[in-house]
């Protein structure tokens, strides 16, 4: 039990007539310092209300309203120190969430250099194809100007050719009319001759 030191006591408060009716509160063999006697009631509610008491045993000096002043203490330290753990756990979670936000972004800048280096390459592929069909096409277009200077050649060739055919054709006409003129003429004479 605990034994009380009075500083002060006011009697005839509501306090004290609680504490004096209360069951319970006997000391059985020690004086209570509040009134000296033994075997009767803790009756100063002041010392009571105020904490000024401390074990009969004296195995703990320290009064009952300094304890409680040192859990209030601890209390009040035991809550500042779990709002900075809190408030260190928020912004352990805040670093994590900021440290996944820029792996994602390191991922996705990864990902982001491949895509662009498959796309080079495929540009690479499509440029060099491109070139190809280019060297092709100019070949094509070489060869198709060869072939129209050779058409154009050979119109012109055959165009010659026909002139000359048709002068010819008509030299041939000339010299048959001429011959046929000149074995009438021979014909003419024979027949006179005779």
């Amino acid at each position: 039990g605990f034994q009380t030191r009075k500083l002060s006591c006011v009697p005839g408060s509501a306090l004290d007539d609680s504490v004096d009716d209360a069951e319970g509160l006997y000391v059985a063999v020690e004086r209570c310092p509040l009134c000296n006697t033994t075997k009767r009631r803790l009756t100063c509610a002041k010392c009571v209300q105020a904490g000024d008491f401390i074990y009969f045993d004296n195995r703990n000096a320290e009064r009952y309203a300094d304890k409680k002043e040192r859990l209030s203490q601890l209390k009040f330290e035991e809550e500042t120190y779990r709002k900075e753990v809190m408030k260190a756990m928020e912004e352990k979670w805040k670093a994590d969430q900021l440290k996944w936000k820029i792996m994602s972004c390191k991922m996705r800048i990864e990902q982001l250099k491949e895509a662009i280096c498959h796309g080079n390459e495929e540009k690479k592929r499509d440029s060099n194809s491109l070139l190809k069909h280019q060297e092709e096409n100019q070949k094509l277009y070489r060869r198709v100007s060869r072939l129209q200077e050779k058409k154009e050649k050979f119109q012109k060739h055959n165009h010659k050719l026909r002139e000359l055919v048709e002068k010819k054709s008509l030299d041939l006409r000339n010299c048959e009319e001429h011959l046929a003129s000149i074995r009438r003429s021979h014909i003419l004479e024979l027949t006179k001759v005779i």
